[in-house]
């Protein structure tokens, strides 16, 4: 019987942790997708030369890229989505292709 009940415990672990991963690849999909439709003319620098933009969940909220129903969003065991969550982007400066989106809580 505990076999079974450490067994069924991973299975609930590992599916809570599938439906963090997913709901985080959601928004900095959604993320890439703001910036490139939003045309967004003014890029940040960083040493290396790559472009980024820090962007808020709220401002995507606001712009029609959530519902309010993103925010509580569980990320991890004891981390939400929150309005003030940001969300880094960067792209090559050159090409102008998005190369990394990174949500930040």
């Amino acid at each position: 019987m505990t076999v079974v009940i450490y067994i069924s415990m991973n299975v609930i672990s590992d599916t809570k942790e599938k439906g963090y991963k997913v709901t985080i690849n959601n928004i900095e999909k959604s993320a890439s997708n703001y910036v490139l439709e939003q045309d967004i003319n003014f890029w940040n620098e960083d040493v290396n030369g790559n472009e980024y933009q820090c962007v808020s969940v709220q401002n995507m909220i606001d712009k029609g890229y959530f519902g309010n129903d993103v925010l509580e969003s569980e990320i991890s065991s004891d981390e939400k989505v929150t309005g003030n969550s940001k969300i880094y982007i960067e792209r090559d400066s050159k090409t102008k292709t998005i190369t990394k989106n990174v949500l930040l809580y």
